[in-house]
């Protein structure tokens, strides 16, 4: 689904192929496209849910295999049929699932028995995270923790996104030279210092800015269209989102 394609076709006929509304249409069905579709938002946004879970009070290694098996069992089969449209985005989806898991008496011994034919996401890169998250620990509740952590997987997804967009043209060099201007961006470089920089005049700087700025704006509706069940909720995230990073 590109919800910045200009083409001809009706916004909603391209919608019905984004991820999280795969999902939701195939809840009273069975679809491997829904079953990938999950597996794939599920890789994307593991890190939220593992933050969520270490600030509830448990050890980053507890949260670790926590986090493993909830994936594990949210990605088995059945999963499908408790994707409500009720819940619309998969942020709220998700946040409400891992709740019931956490105060689920279900014996967690068993964590580290896991059934093999169970599909997991393997963790190997959570290392770098997790100083992130307790950090995070000592200063917010777990619900803000898991939004912030989500606003901040959206937009890294998404600067990684326009990253390789840039390198595959060669210019690796340009978007990290105006990057601090994107909303996950930091620094202080003028106009004059970048366009120093890169060679260019300062008002080659604010036109490459200007085509950064609305690109990024772009690949981000992308990829929050994936999280919701309707195109209508597309701004209202964007929004919630930013306002979440604004705290």
């Amino acid at each position: 689904m590109m919800v910045d394609d200009p083409g001809g076709m009706h916004p909603m006929a391209k919608f019905a192929t984004t991820h999280w509304s795969m999902v939701v249409a195939a809840r009273d069905g069975d679809s491997s496209q829904a079953q990938a579709a999950l597996e794939c938002l599920c890789r994307s946004y593991w890190y939220p849910v593992y933050a969520f879970i270490q600030r509830r009070g448990h050890s980053a290694e507890d949260a670790r295999d926590l986090t493993q098996e909830f994936f594990a069992r949210l990605l088995e089969r059945n999963s499908l049929c408790r994707a409500d449209p009720v819940r619309g985005r998969f942020r709220s989806f998700l946040l409400v699932s891992v709740r019931n898991f956490l105060s689920d008496a279900w014996d967690r011994s068993r964590a580290a028995k896991r059934q093999g034919d169970a599909t997991a996401i393997p963790f190997e890169e959570l290392g770098s995270w997790e100083h992130l998250a307790a950090h995070a620990a000592r200063e917010h509740p777990p619900d803000l923790i898991f939004e912030e952590n989500w606003a901040r997987s959206v937009l890294g997804h998404t600067c990684r996104k326009l990253r390789e967009e840039y390198a595959s043209s060669g210019r690796t060099d340009r978007f990290e030279a105006l990057e601090q201007f994107l909303p996950s961006g930091a620094g202080d470089l003028t106009y004059g210092e970048i366009a120093g920089r890169l060679g260019v005049s300062e008002a080659a700087v604010r036109s490459e800015i200007h085509r950064l700025r609305t690109r990024f704006r772009a690949l981000l509706r992308r990829e929050i269209a994936h999280t919701v069940a309707t195109s209508e909720e597309i701004d209202e995230e964007i929004h919630f989102l930013m306002s979440v990073l604004a705290h």
